[in-house]
């Protein structure tokens, strides 16, 4: 059982994740890097168990591309970011044109080469598998990203969500719900259904709307489940 997931990541057929095994497991501590394809009943061990857990992992929806950021060396690979198409073999990401500061990393839902990585001085996009980036939006702090097909939903500061096109570079803001938001720091897109978003704040608190902001509705509030079960 695992008590403690890190850098989870939904996929076609499964998801992926890190982090920490639960009481009477017997994955090793850290679990490294592991895959479930039905809903955690079983658990595939992919690599790096008992030495690393994943903070910061992103993983192509329908590609299956994974990115992750090793925080500290282990016995097949050394810090920084690394990509890899199978979780047998890893390459490191360059990083170029990136600052020194990262808070987030995520990864387009098809196209392995698209990547994308959030900081306190903006939002910094790459289509070559991380050799270059280049900033995209205005120099703002930007806490969390997602992609939404070839546009990207990220939050910046003072909690405000924004879709930025790709293509033409437009930005618009999306209405945001009424109540007093904390600092977001995960957005998730459903790739089949790009009007649906659900984001979380630090506080625990979790809000989704199906309509690109038009309504929110919030699920969770500081770590309270606020759904109702018939």
């Amino acid at each position: 059982m695992v008590s403690d997931t890190l850098g989870f990541n939904a996929v076609s057929d499964g998801f992926y994740s890190s982090g920490h095994p639960g009481e009477g497991s017997n994955l090793l501590n850290p679990m490294g890097l592991i895959k479930s394809t039905d809903r955690g009943n079983t658990i595939e061990e992919l690599g790096f168990q008992g030495e690393s857990d994943f903070h910061y992992l992103t993983v192509g929806y329908e590609s299956h591309a994974i990115y992750a950021v090793n925080q500290e060396k282990n016995s097949e690979i050394d810090t920084g970011v690394y990509f890899s198409e199978d979780a047998k073999e890893w390459e490191q990401v360059q990083l170029k044109g990136t600052p020194n500061q990262l808070s987030g990393i995520a990864t387009h839902p098809v196209e392995s080469n698209v990547l994308a990585i959030t900081s306190p001085t903006g939002l910094y996009f790459s289509s070559n598998k991380g050799s270059s980036f280049e900033r995209v939006s205005d120099k703002v702090a930007v806490s969390s990203v997602s992609f939404m097909g070839n546009q990207l939903v990220y939050a910046k500061e003072n909690n405000r969500l924004v879709i930025q096109d790709l293509s033409m570079g437009d930005e618009k803001e999306l209405p945001m719900p009424n109540d007093e938001i904390e600092m977001i720091d995960h957005i998730a897109v459903n790739p089949q259904n790009e009007k649906e978003i659900v984001f979380h704040t630090t506080n625990e608190s979790i809000y989704r709307t199906t309509n690109l902001g038009e309504e929110w509705e919030q699920l969770v509030k500081k770590g309270k489940s606020l759904i109702k079960r018939g």
